[in-house]
């Protein structure tokens, strides 16, 4: 008798454990900026930069990512 009273004490506590944390969790929404001016806009990459990126900055890049890995 005892040992059943303490298994349903332990599951009654994790689900109420696990109501708790699915409660709290909240995602991230994707949401418009809205500036100082009132000019709401999504901040994006203009169209012509995503091609080219600067070589001295990818060498720096990998540089760093090495010394990082040993």
């Amino acid at each position: 008798m005892q040992r059943q009273f303490v298994r349903v004490l332990f599951l009654s506590l994790a689900v109420s454990v696990l109501y708790l944390a699915a409660s709290a969790w909240q995602e991230p929404r994707p949401q418009v900026i809205v500036g100082i001016d009132g000019a709401a806009h999504a901040p994006a990459t203009p169209r012509g930069s995503a091609g080219c990126l600067d070589p001295a900055a990818l060498l720096m890049l990998l540089g760093v990512t090495r010394g990082m890995s040993g």
